[in-house]
């Protein structure tokens, strides 16, 4: 077995972090060792780190405590600097694992790195099971609870649109670890949005299709799951409205967030990238700039796409 570096950001988390610790140092792959990184908590979440650094001081590494609250992005971005280059995966502080999550995501990797080689940057994600605060399922499938492809949302033009991968549930080689560091905290939107860019772009993504994960709705997840509405009302709310400025304002803004981390994903990997993939990365940055039909040509020519027929007809509509 591989050893494993398990990165985990966790801010106020006293109510769920003993339990996804727990959940991890149960798994059934045994080589893994968690390193911790806490954003300033103002609860208990210290105490219990230090309890667990104590117990386990071979399988779980605490960073040395911080008094400013960076963020979730920034709090991800510096515990997976701090990380080793080898295999890496990300958790969540307020998840449970299956006991199976680490080997089943490692088997996958395992196999692409024999098809294409340790040196080729690669990514394996899973789906997860959305819960609430007690563990009872809402949906048994997060890519059905919101409508994801794990394969077509992948594609380097879909990723420049809309995240496909969830962080908790990655793995990634050492060749994806060297390469994706550091993350740009002042424009990538999320530390698994970042990292699925630069996979699609120099390397391979794969999946495992079920569910590997608890994933833990409680009302103050930083960025939870909200069940996608597909009813022709809900796509006459998203869909582009002259008398709507709120909506148009929050989708613009959705937008220029997105511009931004792709203008970033460009000045840092430019000129690793294939000549296509630079012209279809340049092409989406530029897309505010664009004329009202130059925008919708483009999203049509190199693929600017979301999942989903309703999605991307609100798509059209507002770009």
């Amino acid at each position: 077995m591989k050893p494993v570096q398990i990165l985990m950001a966790v801010f106020n988390g006293e109510r769920y972090v003993a339990s996804q610790i727990d959940s991890i140092l149960a798994q059934s792959y045994a080589p893994l060792r968690l390193l911790i990184r806490d954003n300033a908590s103002t609860d208990g979440t210290w105490s219990i780190l230090q309890r667990y650094a104590a117990d386990y001081p071979e399988r779980v590494v605490v960073m040395p405590r911080n008094t400013e609250n960076i963020g979730a992005l920034g709090n991800f971005a510096a515990v997976f600097n701090a990380a080793d280059e080898g295999y890496v995966m990300f958790a969540d502080a307020d998840d449970v694992w299956r006991r199976d999550k680490a080997q089943a995501v490692m088997d996958r990797l395992t196999e692409l790195e024999e098809q294409h080689g340790t040196d080729t940057p690669i990514l394996v994600h899973s789906d997860l099971s959305v819960v609430d605060a007690d563990l009872t399922t809402i949906d048994a499938s997060f890519w059905h609870f919101q409508k994801i492809d794990p394969v077509k949302g992948c594609e380097i033009g879909r990723l420049l649109v809309c995240g496909a991968v969830t962080g908790c549930t990655l793995v990634m080689n050492s060749a994806l670890v060297r390469l994706a560091r550091p993350i740009p905290v002042s424009a990538a939107i999320m530390h698994d949005y970042w990292i699925s860019l630069v996979a699609a772009s120099f390397g391979v993504i794969g999946h495992v299709d079920r569910p590997l994960i608890d994933y833990r709705q409680h009302g103050r997840n930083d960025t939870g799951a909200k069940r996608w509405d597909g009813s022709l009302s809900a796509v006459l709310r998203k869909s582009w409205n002259p008398f709507n400025r709120a909506s148009t304002h929050v989708f613009r803004s959705e937008m220029a967030q997105h511009y931004r981390q792709a203008k970033a994903f460009l000045e840092l990997h430019g000129a690793r990238l294939s000549a296509p993939l630079r012209a279809q990365i340049s092409a989406f940055v530029q897309l505010s700039e664009r004329s009202f039909l130059a925008r919708r040509a483009l999203v049509i020519r190199h693929g600017f796409w979301k999942t989903g027929l309703i999605r991307n007809i609100s798509l059209l509509t507002r770009i």
